[in-house]
């Protein structure tokens, strides 16, 4: 009898098992869970827009700051005087300017004069011509006159005088004219060349706005001489010190974004099919395994390294990885974890282990 008591105690155990570990199969099928998750957030790299050497440091390290705290400062002193040096410019160039737009005004007025002297030499010649025209009359009466001796040699004499006078005058108003002409083409030639020297007049003049512009270039690497946090965050790994020689557009340190942190949790390839985003997740952390912390899926990795090609070896041909004919290897896929609510108390710390699971079914 105890003999049968001892084979069912025992099948009832075996089935219990089977139970218990078909159910833990299941459910790990149905809510996927891994231990290869990690901890991520955005490093923010931060690099100086200038070069020059540091004077002002106050921070440490694993320092926490608020976006728009000062990180550290470069000596102002040579940017200062860039500033000094390109307002003094501007000056000089509004100075410039507003000679050009006074020799504009000159040539324009001269311009004016020749226009004037034009209309004067039009005026001689109207007026000599009728000098002429009325000397010829007199001329040609004292020719009929002095056969009949209707008039003396004299008035004859007088009224030829009179004649070529008025002919010598309106050959030199016509010459004038022609020199006013000439002079209103140059004094034109003038204003255009000195109309091009200025280009645009007052404040949208090239000369003005590249000065300007130069300020203002000046002006920003004077403000980039202070670093400030981009975004509220952890500074780490921090290795600079007062003296230490900044250089434009090199990394300095990192900041770790606050607002950022995700978990990426790498799941077998073979489990994704019922993961989708908005599942509940919960997470683990080593550094905290009893405090379990509820996130949600955000998002399912697109694509990952295909190691099995390899780099190029030898004489450029491929390199590909061995493998294993018996066995299918399960690649692992990234899977974006966002955490919902953290519980006081608990730190996330970018590269620590996370374990997470999640269960599938949240969005039916």
């Amino acid at each position: 009898m105890s003999q049968i008591v001892k084979y069912v105690t025992t099948g009832v155990v075996l089935v219990v098992a089977l139970l218990f570990a078909r159910s833990q199969y299941t459910e790990y099928v149905t809510n996927p869970w891994t231990r290869n998750g990690q901890v991520r957030a955005i490093v923010v790299q931060v690099a100086p827009r200038v070069s020059g050497p540091i004077v002002d440091l106050p921070i440490v390290n694993n320092q926490f700051v608020n976006a728009g705290d000062l990180l550290f400062a470069i000596d102002p002193r040579t940017f200062e005087t860039a500033v000094a040096q390109a307002r003094a410019d501007l000056a000089s160039t509004g100075v410039d300017v507003d000679a050009l737009a006074g020799q504009v005004e000159v040539a324009r007025a001269s311009v004016e004069v020749a226009r004037a002297s034009i209309g004067e030499a039009e005026a001689s010649i109207a007026q000599a011509d009728a000098q002429v025209e009325n000397a010829r009359s007199q001329f040609e009466r004292q020719q009929e006159m002095l056969p009949t001796g209707a008039t003396t040699q004299q008035a004859y004499d007088q009224a030829n005088a009179n004649y070529r006078t008025a002919l010598a005058q309106e050959s030199a108003a016509e010459v004038s004219l022609l020199q006013a002409e000439a002079s209103l083409v140059e004094a034109e030639a003038n204003l255009d060349e000195a109309i091009a020297n200025l280009g645009a007049p007052g404040q949208d003049n090239p000369r003005v706005l590249a000065s300007a512009a130069a300020l203002r270039e000046a002006e920003l690497n004077l403000e980039f001489a202070r670093v400030v946090a981009p975004v509220s965050g952890y500074i780490t790994n921090l290795t600079l010190r007062t003296g230490s020689q900044a250089v434009a557009n090199q990394p300095q340190l990192a900041l770790i974004d606050d607002d950022s942190f995700w978990i990426e949790a790498y799941f077998r390839e073979n489990y994704l099919a019922g993961i989708e985003a908005g599942d509940r997740a919960m997470v683990t952390l080593m550094a905290y395994p009893r405090t379990p912390i509820e996130g949600r899926v955000e998002s399912i990795g697109w694509g990952i390294d295909n190691r099995t090609v390899g780099s190029p070896g030898n004489d450029l041909l491929p390199s590909p990885a061995p493998t294993f004919e018996w066995i299918r290897l399960a690649q692992r896929i990234p899977v974006r974890i966002v955490i919902d609510d953290l519980p006081d108390g608990t730190a996330l710390r970018v590269g620590t282990t996370a374990s997470v699971q999640v269960i599938t079914g949240g969005n039916d």
